[in-house]
């Protein structure tokens, strides 16, 4: 073994550390440095971001079965997949969806309180206007 090996990178390495550096990357920091500089600094409330990117979950779940019944749509096996897959997706993630909800709105907005009935569709439509965050 050469120790002159051991100084030198391999190419895999090297380009793993430049690829924080790519535009997408650099993106993804920036957008995701916004709300915690709006908490940090501007004095936004938590719960109403939090509620925020819940709501972006159950749409990126809308637009998923979207796109799994929009694939193929001229293919018939493809439709007797669909006839499962859908349902499967939509009952599990819907479950994921509601416990994650169940939970931010519980433990950041106050709902874990004795006697709080458990959230529901009211609870949650009674957080967009006391929140303000209809638009």
């Amino acid at each position: 073994m050469h120790m002159a090996n051991l100084s030198q990178t391999s190419p895999a390495s090297a380009s793993s550390a430049t690829d924080w550096l790519r535009p997408s990357v650099l993106a993804l920091i920036a957008a995701n440095l916004v709300p915690l500089v709006g908490v940090l600094w501007f004095g936004w409330q938590v719960f109403p971001l939090l509620l925020l990117f819940w709501f972006e979950n159950l749409i990126i779940g809308a637009f998923n079965v979207l796109k799994m019944l929009l694939a193929s749509p001229a293919d018939g096996k493809s439709w007797a997949a669909k006839c499962f897959l859908v349902p499967f997706f939509s009952f599990h993630y819907g479950m994921f969806t509601l416990i994650h909800g169940v939970f931010v709105i519980g433990l950041f907005g106050g709902q874990f309180r004795h006697g709080a009935p458990f959230p529901g569709v009211e609870t949650v439509l009674e957080l967009i206007r006391r929140e303000h965050l209809g638009w």
